[in-house]
């Protein structure tokens, strides 16, 4: 990650990201590389991919589902925290550990 320019101190614990990219990649290099996005802030979206794959009342889903239940979460509720991000889809995985 480092040789990438990535910080690990940015995003998720590596583990996290070779455990998601384990079967997609063949290279540490090309894990970094795909796993950029969650180690660095961005301004632009892709275009061709918020088109796939965000659709209309999308945002108002995640809101609901996602990040309604994690209002007024406290640091001693980490535990739970954990167990519920363990239950999300794993595309949401990475997202959220960020």
């Amino acid at each position: 990650m480092e040789r990438e320019g990535l910080n690990k101190d940015n995003g998720p614990d590596p583990v996290l990201v070779v455990k998601a990219y384990a079967e997609r990649c063949q290279t540490l290099k090309e894990m970094a590389q795909k796993a950029r996005c969650y180690y660095e802030d961005f301004s632009e979206y892709d275009a061709a991919g918020v088109k796939k794959w965000i659709k209309e009342g999308s945002i108002e889903v995640l809101e609901r589902d996602h990040l309604q239940p994690l209002r007024g979460l406290r640091a001693g509720m980490l535990p739970l925290l954990i167990r519920y991000l363990r239950n999300l889809p794993p595309a949401w995985k990475l997202a959220w550990a960020r």
